[in-house]
C-alpha cells in the first residue's frame, strides 16, 4: 500500500513538473518573440534613418516581415492625396510578379473593387479569407482582381489621420494561414512602417527639392560667370560699389517703413544674398542683461533655430559657437571647414558641417549686440576679406537701422501709452463730477458690506471651511475659558474627547478626495447629533474631531456619548451609489486630571487616541498618567534609535526557511534586533514603527540588507550552495528614488547574485502605494529579484493583488497554519490556496510551523517550504551558520506517518 502511495506521489509531482515545464516553455517562447519583434523594429528603425533608396527599404522591411510572419507575397501601395493616384511601390507575388509594372501612378478610381482599395476607403485593417471575400465580393465592395488568395492581410499606413497607402501580405497555399498574432503583429508593424514611409518621402521630396535648386543655381551661376569674364575689372568694382551702395540706400529704407522685423530681416537677407553668397544666413541678437542670445532670422539648409541659447560674459570665452566668438573680439570672422570641424565634430560628423563661414558684429553704441552670419555648405565655397569688408559695411547700416527701428518702436509705443493715458485721464475727470454725488450712498453701502464681511471673517477665522464646525482656534478658545471657569472645582465638570477615522487614508486614496470630503461632512453630521446642545464639535483638520463635554456629572455620562459615536460612525455610509465603512478611534481626558492650559487638555486627549488605536482600534480610552510618560519614553526611544544605527546596535537575526520535499535548508528571512546597551535585546516590534515614523527605516533596511547580503555570499562559499536571503520592504523605502541603485551596488559590494535575494512586502504596503509597488516590483522583477507577498490572507483582498502585481512566492500567515490540524475549514483553504498557487506559478511558504502535526499536513500537500518555530527560532549569525552542517532537521523524522 505504502509502494502505491509512493507511486501516486511520484505520478502527482511529474504532472506537476510537466506543467511548470510547459509552463517554462510558453513564458520562454513569448520572451523570444518579444525580443523578436524588439529587434525587428530596431531594424526598421536603422533602415529608417539610413540614407537609402524607397525601394532598397522596403526590401529590407522585406526581409524584416519574412522572419517575423509568412510574407512571401508581400507588397506596399502608396497613396498619392493630392494627385488621386496611387502606385505599387513594392511587389513580391509568387503569381502575378508582373503587375507591379501596370500599377504606376493609377487614378485612385481604378482601385475600386480591390481589397486595396477598401482598406484606403475603410482607413481601417482588413483580415480576409475566403469567407470573407466571398461575402465582401457578393456585396459589391471587390471584384476578383488578379489571381485568388487563400488568405489576405491588410493594413492602412496611416500618420495621425492622413493614409499614406497601405501594407499588404497573402498567401495562396492553404496550408500556410494567418493566425490572430500575425494580425495584431502587422498591424503594430504598420504604424512603424507608416511613419518611416512619411519619413523617407519627405527626405526624397527635400533631396527632389535640393537638387532642383541646386541645378538652377548653377545654371544661373554659369551665366553670371560668362558675362563677368566679359567684363573689365574697373567695371566689375564700380558695379559692385553701385550694388553696395544701393543696398544700403534699400537697408535705410527699409527701416523707415512700418513693416514688422521679420519682413525687414528677410529684405535684408535678399539684398545682403545678392552682394555675396548668402543663401544660408542668419542673424543673431545679444541681450547682455539676460545673458541671451537669439536668432530672430535664420535660412539654413540644415540648421534648425535653438530658440533661446543663454550666454553670459563668462560663457563667451569657452563656447563652441563660432557666433559667441565674434560677439566676444567684436571683429569679422572668417571660417573654414577645417577650422570649423574641430570645434563641431558631431555637426561635421552628421554630414551638416559648413564648407565656409563668415560672421560680422553688429556694433550698437559701440558694443556688439549682434551678428550677420553667411555660411555655404559647398565644398568649393570660400569667403574673403572684401567679402568680409562689404558684409561689415552692410551690417553697420543694418545696425543703425536697427537701432533706428527700436528707437521709433520705443517712441511710438511711448506717444500711444501717453494718448492712452490722456485718454483715461479725460474720462476719470468726466466720471468724477458724477461719481462725486454718488459717493454718499457708495459708502453707506460699504460700510454695511464690510460689516457683513467682518462677521464672515470673525465666523470663517473660527470655524472649518469644509463642514462649517469650529476650527482648531475656536475650540482652543472655548476650552481655554471652560478651564478657567472650572480651575478651582476639584469634581468632573467637563471632558474632551479627541476623535480619529480609522482607515480614512484608504477611502481618500481610493475612492479621491472628493468621496473623502462628503464623507468627513457626514462624520461631521452624525457627530453633531451625538451630542447635547451645548456641547461643541470641532474638526482639528483631516480626520481629526474633538468634542468638548461642558457641565458633565459622571463618567457614565461621557462613556454613554462614546458608545453612541462608535455605533453612530461605524453605521454604513452610501456616497454616489457605493456602500463605504469606516470606525473611529477616542481619546477621553476629564478635568479631574486637573490641567491649566486648553494644549495640555489637548495633547492627552490625543494620546489616549493612540492608546485605542493600540488596542485594536473602534473603541474608546480614557487618558492616565502613564499614556504621558509612554509618550516621553518614545521620543526618548526614536532619540537613541537615531545613535543605534550609527553605533552598530542593530543587528541582524536569521530563521531558517527549509525546503519542504528535500528537507533541506533552503534559505534564511533576515530579522532587525537592536542591542539596546541600556535595556539589552530589544524586538523590532518596539522600534520599527518608530523607524517607520521617523523614516530611520531607510537607513537601517540598507544595513539589514547590507549585512544579510554579505553574511549569505559567506554562507554560499563555505557550503557550495545556492542559499537565497529574504529581507522585508518598508513602504518608505518604497518611495525611495535611489533604492533601487543602493540594492543593486550592495549586491555588487557582496558579490551575491540577484536571484539569491528576495524581498518581502506587505499587503498594507501594496495598498498604500499602489501605483508606485506595481512599477517597482517590475522594477525588480528586471533585476531578476524575487518578491514575496508576507501576512498573506490577512488583509482585505488578497487575492486580488495575486494577478494585479509581479510576485513570485506568497507567504501564508501563521493564523492559518495553527489551525489546519485542528479546524477543518483552515485545512481546506489552505488546500485552495495551494491550488491557486500551482495555476498561477506561484511558490507557497507556510509560516509559523510549530507542531509535527502542522508539518505532516503541509507536506501531504506539497507545500514547497516552511518556516517557524520547529525549524528554529531567529537566531544570530553564528547558531544559524551550524544548521548548514548538512544533517536533516529532526522534525522532519518526526513528522514521517507511523
Amino acid at each position: 500500500m505504502t509502494d502505491n502511495n509512493e507511486l501516486e506521489q511520484l505520478r502527482q509531482e511529474l504532472v506537476t513538473v510537466r506543467r511548470r515545464a510547459e509552463r517554462l516553455e510558453r513564458i520562454a517562447d513569448r520572451r523570444r518573440y518579444s525580443a523578436q519583434l524588439q529587434a525587428a523594429l530596431y531594424r526598421i528603425a536603422d533602415i529608417t534613418a539610413a540614407d537609402s533608396p524607397m525601394a532598397q527599404f522596403f526590401q529590407s522591411l522585406h526581409d524584416i516581415m519574412r522572419q517575423l510572419m509568412y510574407a512571401e507575397n508581400f507588397f506596399i501601395a502608396l497613396y498619392d492625396a493630392d494627385a488621386s493616384t496611387f502606385s505599387l511601390a513594392y511587389m513580391v507575388d509568387s503569381l502575378d510578379q508582373s503587375y507591379q509594372d501596370a500599377m504606376q501612378n493609377v487614378p485612385i478610381s481604378q482601385l475600386h473593387g480591390t481589397l486595396t482599395g477598401y482598406v484606403l476607403r475603410l482607413g481601417k485593417p482588413v483580415f480576409a479569407d475566403e469567407t470573407v471575400m466571398e461575402a465582401l465580393h457578393a456585396s459589391g465592395e471587390i471584384g476578383h482582381v488578379g489571381s485568388d488568395c487563400i488568405e489576405w492581410l491588410g493594413c492602412p499606413l496611416k500618420v495621425g489621420n492622413r493614409t499614406l497607402g497601405a501594407m499588404v501580405v497573402q498567401s495562396y497555399d492553404r496550408n500556410r494561414r494567418y493566425r490572430q498574432s500575425d494580425r495584431k503583429l502587422l498591424m503594430f508593424i504598420s504604424g512603424h512602417v507608416a511613419t518611416a514611409v512619411q519619413r523617407k518621402q519627405a527626405d526624397e521630396r527635400l533631396a527632389d527639392s535640393n537638387r532642383a535648386l541646386e541645378a538652377k543655381v548653377e545654371e544661373r551661376t554659369h551665366e553670371l560667370r560668362q558675362t563677368l569674364d566679359e567684363l573689365q575689372q574697373q567695371v566689375l568694382e564700380r558695379q559692385r560699389s553701385e550694388q553696395v551702395r544701393e543696398a544700403c540706400y534699400e537697408i535705410a529704407e527699409q527701416s523707415q517703413t512700418a513693416t514688422a522685423l521679420d519682413s525687414f530681416y528677410a529684405s535684408v537677407h535678399t539684398i545682403v544674398n545678392q552682394l555675396i553668397n548668402a543663401r544660408d544666413f542668419f542673424i543673431a541678437l545679444y541681450d547682455p542683461v539676460r545673458s541671451e542670445l537669439t536668432l530672430p532670422y535664420l535660412v539654413d539648409k540644415y540648421l534648425q533655430n535653438p530658440g533661446v541659447i543663454t550666454l553670459t560674459a563668462d560663457d563667451m570665452h569657452d563656447s563652441s559657437l563660432f557666433t559667441a566668438e565674434v560677439l566676444r573680439t567684436q571683429k569679422p570672422l572668417i571660417l573654414t571647414a577645417a577650422e570649423m570641424k574641430p570645434r563641431q565634430p558631431a555637426l561635421y560628423d552628421a554630414g551638416k558641417g559648413p564648407a565656409a563661414w563668415l560672421g560680422v558684429p553688429l556694433i550698437m553704441d559701440g558694443v556688439a549686440r549682434g551678428a550677420i552670419v553667411v555660411q555655404s555648405h559647398d565644398p568649393s565655397a570660400r569667403f574673403t576679406a572684401k567679402d568680409a569688408d562689404l558684409l561689415e559695411f552692410v551690417a553697420s547700416h543694418v545696425a543703425t537701422a536697427l537701432q533706428r527701428r527700436q528707437d521709433a518702436d520705443s517712441l511710438r509705443t511711448a506717444h500711444h501709452e501717453l494718448k492712452t493715458i490722456n485718454d483715461e485721464l479725460e474720462r476719470r475727470i468726466a466720471e468724477r463730477t458724477q461719481a462725486l454725488a454718488n459717493t454718499n450712498s457708495v459708502l453707506e453701502h460699504l460700510l454695511e458690506q464690510r460689516k457683513v464681511i467682518n462677521e464672515k471673517l470673525a465666523h470663517d477665522a473660527h470655524h472649518d471651511v469644509l463642514t462649517g464646525l469650529p476650527n482648531r482656534a475656536l475650540l482652543h478658545e472655548r476650552l481655554g475659558h471652560t478651564i478657567q471657569r472650572n480651575l478651582r472645582r476639584k469634581k468632573l465638570s467637563y471632558a474632551l474627547l479627541f476623535l480619529d477615522l480609522d482607515r480614512f487614508k484608504i477611502i481618500n486614496d481610493s475612492l479621491g478626495h472628493l468621496s473623502g470630503d462628503k464623507l468627513l461632512c457626514e462624520v461631521s453630521h452624525r457627530l453633531e447629533q451625538c451630542v447635547r446642545a451645548g456641547d461643541t464639535v470641532a474638526r482639528l483638520g483631516g480626520d481629526e474631531f474633538c468634542i468638548l463635554l461642558d457641565d458633565i456629572q459622571t463618567i457614565a455620562d461621557i462613556e454613554v456619548i462614546a458608545k453612541r459615536i462608535l455605533s453612530s460612525i461605524a453605521a454604513p455610509y452610501l456616497l454616489e451609489g457605493q456602500r463605504l465603512y469606516t470606525s473611529t478611534s477616542i481619546g477621553i481626558t476629564t478635568s479631574q486630571v486637573g490641567y491649566n492650559a486648553a494644549d495640555a487638555v489637548i495633547r492627552d486627549a490625543d494620546a489616549a487616541m493612540y492608546q485605542a488605536k493600540a488596542q485594536g482600534k473602534n473603541r474608546y480610552c480614557f487618558f492616565d498618567k502613564s499614556l504621558h510618560q509612554d509618550a516621553l519614553n518614545r521620543l526618548k526611544l526614536e532619540a537613541d534609535l537615531r545613535h543605534a544605527i550609527g553605533r552598530g546596535e542593530i543587528v541582524v537575526y536569521y530563521q531558517p526557511i527549509y525546503d519542504l520535499l528535500s528537507q533541506s535548508i533552503h534559505g534564511f528571512e533576515a530579522l532587525a534586533r537592536w542591542q539596546h546597551p541600556e535595556l539589552g535585546l530589544l524586538s523590532p516590534a518596539l522600534f520599527i514603527p518608530v523607524a517607520e515614523e521617523t523614516g530611520l527605516i531607510n537607513d537601517l533596511g540598507l544595513q539589514v540588507l547590507r549585512d544579510a547580503t554579505t553574511q549569505l555570499h559567506a554562507w554560499r562559499q563555505q557550503t557550495g550552495t545556492e542559499l537565497s536571503i529574504s529581507v522585508n520592504l518598508s513602504g518608505r523605502q518604497l518611495a525611495q528614488r535611489d533604492f533601487l541603485s543602493h540594492v543593486h551596488d550592495i549586491l555588487d559590494e557582496s558579490e551575491l547574485p540577484a536571484q539569491a535575494l528576495k524581498l518581502e512586502i506587505t499587503e498594507s504596503l501594496l495598498i498604500q502605494h499602489f501605483d508606485m509597488a506595481q512599477h517597482f516590483l517590475q522594477r525588480l522583477q528586471e533585476m531578476h529579484i524575487e518578491i514575496l507577498l508576507d501576512d498573506f490572507g490577512t488583509g482585505y483582498s488578497s487575492l486580488n493583488y495575486l494577478h494585479q502585481f509581479p510576485l513570485n512566492t506568497v507567504k501564508i500567515d501563521r493564523s492559518f497554519v495553527q489551525q489546519i490540524s485542528s479546524n477543518q475549514k483552515s485545512l481546506q483553504l489552505l488546500s485552495g490556496v495551494r491550488l491557486l498557487a500551482s495555476n498561477l506559478g506561484l511558490k507557497l511558504v507556510a509560516e509559523g510551523v510549530e507542531t509535527s502535526a502542522q508539518l505532516q499536513l503541509l507536506q501531504a500537500m506539497n507545500f514547497e517550504f516552511g518556516q517557524g518555530y520547529l525549524f528554529g527560532a531567529p537566531m544570530p549569525a553564528e547558531q544559524a551558520g551550524a544548521l548548514l552542517s548538512g544533517a536533516p532537521h529532526p522534525a522532519f523524522a518526526a513528522a514521517r506517518p507511523a
